[in-house]
């Protein structure tokens, strides 16, 4: 699969879905406040149409890895980046993490998922579906963002 479309929200960027912005599959680079994020490497990870990760890299210089890259959410209250990592080395699970524009770090949040979907984040809260899409409301739930640790994983 290729990706071949590229955002930049400061020169005309239409809000897609969601909070503010999420990501589409079709897209290879997002630019937010001069902070270029690349995607390589797409792949499906569990042969049932999804989700599809791929890796995810800052400014030509800082590799997140494995990320799930069509649920990423920019949030403009918190300058930030949400996004959904993938980890499957032994036990595949997904963590919600962050990237703060103004600080340049990626973050953590210390609850493993075994599927997430991001919809939105609203005033400290997460709004997710236990599933890899926003289809069915029975799967719909809620965090606060207050409850969950913050880790900084890369400056």
């Amino acid at each position: 699969m290729g990706l071949n479309k590229a955002w930049d929200l400061e020169h005309g960027c239409k809000y897609m879905l969601h909070t503010e912005l999420n990501l589409s599959l079709k897209m290879e680079t997002l630019i937010i406040k001069d902070t270029i994020f690349e995607f390589v490497n797409a792949r499906q990870i569990l042969n049932m149409g999804g989700p599809w990760v791929g890796d995810m890299n800052v400014d030509g210089k800082k590799s997140i890895g494995s990320v799930i890259i069509d649920n990423v959410v920019y949030y403009g209250m918190h300058d930030s980046i949400y996004f959904i990592k993938y980890y499957g080395d032994i036990n595949c699970c997904f963590a919600v993490c962050l990237y703060d524009l103004s600080r340049k770090e990626i973050y953590k949040f210390d609850k493993a998922f075994d599927m997430i979907f991001i919809k939105e984040i609203s005033d400290n809260k997460l709004v997710y579906f236990d599933a890899f899409h926003e289809e069915n409301d029975k799967y719909r739930r809620e965090l606060s963002l207050n409850d969950l640790e913050r880790v900084l994983i890369k400056q």
